[in-house]
């Protein structure tokens, strides 16, 4: 079985197919019935359990990029990091990040993945069309201008619509970012949430229940060398939130807690806040 990365639900290895390109992709469509398509498998929902089959389209990697016009072309299997990997040469961004980026980008399209603060909106915002199969194998291109209705359907909509194979959307230019990080107690969180949000352009918080803790991280742009000056590490290019290690803190204190032992889960956890530090 195929576990999602919380391992609080899983799939059968042999209801997953793998199509390699769009003819084989388009026959699977057309001959079965039940289809849920996967990403990377990071929610935490079963959302793509199902009684037939489940399209995984890793082989649909291909990015395109217009640096001119700032749009770029994703398919289904590219992971949000190596995205921001190709855009990083050409001085774009993805407009708005969750909290990781090993996300599929058209897996966190779909089952919408939130935006960075206030005035950043959810990913699909920042979509301008989409490539999609429908189950009677016709193949559309979706529009913001020339569909409107549909357009404003397709996210979040868990492939409702049929299965999307390319994403186009608008990616901004990179910023130099001043980015702190700090932890309160959660009984502080509700006075003070507002202004985090109001006054940074990018906010975060992530809640510890079991410790009674929240980490606030907050961003703001700068000219390149002023973080530094006041004290900042330089990391040069895109940056994720959070690494493999606090990944893998993170996985082993889900799996201790769904097991009960909830003090070796909050250890974990401890050494995940910690490492934020």
């Amino acid at each position: 079985k195929k576990l999602n990365w919380a391992e609080t639900s899983h799939v059968s290895n042999t209801a997953i197919v793998a199509p390699k390109k769009l003819d084989d992709l388009v026959h699977k469509i057309v001959n079965n019935k039940k289809i849920r398509v996967v990403g990377s498998m990071h929610s935490c929902a079963p959302l793509i359990a199902c009684e037939g089959i489940i399209l995984d389209l890793s082989a649909f990697d291909k990015i395109s990029i217009d640096a001119e016009n700032r749009l770029v072309r994703v398919g289904a299997g590219v992971k949000i990091h190596n995205l921001c990997e190709a855009l990083k040469p050409h001085g774009l961004a993805v407009g708005t990040l969750g909290t990781i980026d090993w996300q599929t980008v058209v897996g966190a399209v779909m089952t919408g993945t939130h935006g960075g603060a206030l005035s950043i909106p959810s990913l699909h915002e920042f979509c301008q069309s989409y490539k999609l199969i429908k189950a009677d194998r016709e193949i559309v291109e979706v529009d913001r201008e020339a569909d409107k209705h549909l357009f404003s359907a397709m996210a979040p909509s868990i492939g409702v619509f049929g299965v999307v194979t390319e994403v186009t959307m608008r990616v901004v230019p990179m910023e130099y970012l001043e980015a702190k990080l700090f932890v309160i107690d959660f009984c502080d969180l509700s006075a003070r949430f507002m202004g985090y949000m109001r006054e940074n352009k990018y906010c975060r918080v992530v809640v510890y229940p079991s410790l009674n803790k929240a980490t606030i991280w907050v961003a703001n742009p700068v000219k390149k060398g002023e973080g530094v000056a006041r004290g900042a590490t330089e990391m040069a290019g895109y940056c994720n939130f959070r690494d493999e290690h606090e990944k893998t803190w993170l996985e082993e204190s889900l799996w201790y807690m769904k097991n009960g032992q909830y003090e070796k889960s909050d250890a974990k956890m401890q050494q995940e806040l910690g490492s934020q530090m």
